[in-house]
């Protein structure tokens, strides 16, 4: 298997998955949300799945994604600055 590791020091979206926004829901505003917002911490590593999104928080902001070929998740880890990840 190959392993790929990318430092990024931009915005990044994983995978391909997610639909776009669905405005027939009619008004209801006691829907759940459909997302979850996760502040990074440098050091700590992350799952990341298709249609999760990678935000930098800071401009010095180094992720480091390791992606394993064959594979639908990915590891995420901050090494520098502040980031977080909108999961679907």
């Amino acid at each position: 298997m190959k392993k790929i590791v990318f430092i990024v020091p931009i915005v990044f979206l994983l995978g391909c998955g997610g639909g776009g926004s669905d405005s027939s829901n009619g008004g209801d505003t006691n829907l759940l949300p459909t997302s979850k917002t996760v502040i990074m911490v440098p050091g700590q590593v992350y799952l990341a799945l298709p249609g999760d999104k990678l935000l930098k928080t800071s401009a010095s902001a180094q992720v480091k994604i390791m992606h394993i070929d064959g594979q639908t998740r990915s590891s995420v880890e901050l090494v520098s600055g502040s980031a977080k990840i909108i999961l679907q």
